[in-house]
């Protein structure tokens, strides 16, 4: 048997265990994920190969970057990219059930392809745990979630807090959000978009802000439905897949019961910290 490669990493308490024939090249956000810890959650074989499997069964699911056929007793999951030199979307790596991926010997091997192709959401998500596009700011030892579209200022807003409140940016992009107890946790995960800021800490979620742009400082705290529906497009998922949907609904239905979520027209400067200071009273 052939010595294998082992990683073990944990993001929001869930355990991977990873081992490959050749050694992964290791990136720095991903090194505080890495862990000790003796349980295992999901545990990997990840085989290189000049040729993935051919697809068998049904088309489950599509996605934008993804096709899952079944044949009633395994999925295969192929994730695309657009490769420059043939000038089309190509798969690099084909996931069968949750315990092995074969990805394409010319691609290499490093943790973000890794990660990107075992779709890490929906792994998280069969573990109660979402991936939500927000940047997560802690204060106070809790957190603020600032959430909407790209280029609405969530890493502005992060900033500024850094720079008016002595807040940190836990993560500028995603936030893993699961419910302990009473309580809304967000983790930090190695997803964090161009910030390049990722830190492996968990945190009672205080509030969730959906920003947009104003010319004044206004916001209003949304009722459950307008805060589930706000919400429900920031979640890394395919929804195209019941099993996924009906994860995240269950979820995030847990959130908007349990943490306060506001919609804030703000400017992009420090007047927007102070005003929402004031305003959740902290």
């Amino acid at each position: 048997m052939l010595n294998m490669f082992r990683y073990k990493y944990s993001f929001a308490d869930v355990t991977f265990l990873v081992e490959s024939e050749k050694e992964i090249q290791q990136e720095e956000k991903y090194a505080v994920f890495y862990t000790e810890s003796e349980s295992i959650d999901f545990s990997v074989i990840i085989r290189l190969t000049d040729a993935l499997p051919e697809p068998t069964g049904e088309l489950h699911s599509v996605s934008e970057r993804r096709k899952t056929y079944s044949d009633g007793r395994h999925y295969m999951t192929y994730t695309y990219f657009f490769d420059m030199y043939e000038i089309k979307d190509m798969p690099y790596a084909c996931r069968i059930d949750d315990s092995t991926l074969y990805i394409l010997n010319k691609y290499g091997l490093r943790e973000t392809a890794v990660f990107d192709a075992l779709n890490l959401p929906e792994l998280m998500l069969k573990k109660a745990v979402g991936i939500m596009h927000s940047s997560v700011v802690k204060y106070r030892n809790a957190a603020i979630l600032f959430a909407g579209d790209k280029q609405v200022g969530k890493s502005t807003q992060a900033a500024l807090w850094e720079k008016t409140a002595d807040a940190v940016t836990v993560n500028g992009d995603r936030g893993a959000l699961k419910k302990s107890g009473s309580s809304i946790i967000v983790s930090g995960i190695p997803f964090c978009g161009t910030s390049g800021i990722c830190h492996n800490e968990q945190l009672p979620v205080r509030a969730i802000i959906c920003l947009s742009k104003g010319r004044t400082n206004n916001i209003r705290q949304l009722n459950g439905s307008e805060a589930y529906l706000s919400l429900l497009g920031k979640f890394a998922y395919n929804s195209y897949s019941v099993e996924e949907s009906e994860r995240v609904y269950e979820l995030l239905s847990e959130i908007v019961e349990t943490v306060p979520v506001y919609s804030y027209e703000c400017l992009k400067d420090e007047s927007a910290v102070l005003f929402l200071k004031e305003y959740l009273n902290l």
